[in-house]
């Protein structure tokens, strides 16, 4: 199955990895500003990294521990316009380090703690956060990131919340939330986090996806993705 966006298409074919909802918005959202150096953890299908390239000409690097996946995204970069601009590792995050600093890490991490396992190894690690723990995650982050780099997620609540504590035990604070809501009478399902090393009061933003139902979106979703959608 390939999905199509404007500038770039996914095949998503074998990967345990689908678009989502989620990966879309971590791409979209983040703030890249002048950044020279991403780091894209647990890139899956490559989705974030080619809209990170999209946007911005710095150089990346995407890491992907799932043989299938790592396969997948090797493919749909080297078939995009920027498969000079993208280098992907096969490798764990705690295996990964070229002694670089960051401008920016951004993950989409799996976030599933309880769910029961399925028997498919691959589809495990789509949706458990057994090989990358969040502390882990925001440990490693913290020791790849410039003096003056941000570190993107995107996660339910809950363990956003998590994030925001376990950012602070690294001398990071949370610098901006973004309270993800399906429609404005439903409950927030996402935050989008952005943290830095400084601490500053976070500017808070709230996104609603549908305005009015199904594939009906709200104008703010329209804007933050009319440059990635074909049909927006």
């Amino acid at each position: 199955m390939i999905f199509k966006f404007k500038q770039f298409s996914i095949d998503q074919t074998n990967s345990p990895f689908k678009i989502g909802t989620d990966g879309v918005l971590a791409g979209a959202l983040c703030t890249v500003n002048t950044s020279k150096k991403i780091l894209d953890v647990g890139t899956g299908t490559g989705l974030i990294a080619l809209m990170l390239a999209q946007r911005c000409n710095a150089k990346i690097d995407a890491i992907e521990i799932n043989q299938i996946a790592f396969n997948q995204a090797k493919l749909n970069f080297k078939n995009s316009p920027w498969v000079n601009k993208i280098n992907i590792h096969h490798c764990a995050l705690q295996e990964y380090n070229l002694g670089m600093n960051y401008d920016l890490i951004i993950s989409n991490p799996p976030f599933f703690q309880s769910s029961l396992k399925s028997d498919v190894e691959s589809k495990n690690q789509a949706r458990h956060i057994d090989s990358l723990k969040l502390a882990e995650l925001v440990r490693i982050s913290a020791g790849l990131l410039s003096s003056a780099g941000k570190l993107c997620l995107i996660y339910p609540v809950e363990q956003g919340e998590q994030s925001i504590l376990l950012a602070k035990e690294q001398g990071m604070y949370c610098t901006r939330i973004v309270s993800i809501k399906p429609t404005p009478d439903k409950k927030t399902k996402r935050l989008f986090l952005e943290f830095e090393f400084s601490d500053i009061p976070a500017i808070r933003e709230e996104l609603i996806i549908e305005q009015t139902g199904r594939h009906q979106y709200s104008e703010a979703y329209r804007e933050l993705t009319q440059e990635f959608y074909l049909d927006l």
